[in-house]
């Protein structure tokens, strides 16, 4: 993927023991023996200029909505990639029921946690006062990271911060269609 220039440098990395991310153009993965080349509904078309013999992963991770892209394009890699696709995955039940429709062999994948980096207690915590109030209460902390968007939630998240008040509730992410203020 180069869509998030920002956030990787150039070239390869490992990242996890065994486990490398590549960040850059498609020409060098031609080098690379039997690539996996993971790609989501915004970027799919970009599959094609990688070698013929690379294994896709499509990850659906959201609805087509709340993307900020071409519509068209969008449709256009979606419809395209459920019909190519070495594997598909699907972040939610309700992607998942959709994209089987089209792809009986599509997996439900929903996002996760790797608990460790989290339960962290020498992390620097930013300096901000909103941020120092919710976490120098003392109170555990329930957080949620990721669109916000009209699918999720927010009575059960109420309901649920009205059943304990002796906790904080965090939602950070972009607030892409307005509803989060509804």
């Amino acid at each position: 993927d180069t869509s998030n220039q920002s956030s990787y440098s150039e070239g390869i990395s490992e990242v996890e023991p065994n486990l490398f991310l590549f960040h850059g153009g498609p020409n060098l993965l031609g080098e690379i023996p039997q690539p996996i080349v993971w790609a989501f509904p915004h970027n799919y078309h970009l599959v094609k200029q990688y070698p013929n013999a690379a294994a896709t992963i499509y990850d659906w991770i959201d609805d087509l909505s709340v993307f900020p892209y071409d519509r068209e394009l969008l449709e256009r890699n979606h419809a395209r990639a459920l019909k190519e696709a070495t594997m598909v995955t699907c972040v939610s039940r309700v992607l998942d029921q959709e994209a089987k429709r089209v792809r009986s062999d599509a997996i439900y994948l929903p996002n996760a946690v790797e608990y460790e980096r989290f339960a962290r207690q020498d992390v620097e915590a930013p300096d901000d006062e909103e941020w120092s109030a919710l976490v120098g209460g003392g109170k555990p902390i329930a957080g949620y990271y990721g669109a916000l968007a009209s699918w999720f939630d927010y009575d059960l998240m109420d309901k649920v911060a009205e059943l304990r008040p002796d906790w904080n509730f965090a939602l950070i992410g972009d607030a892409l269609d307005g509803s989060v203020n509804d």
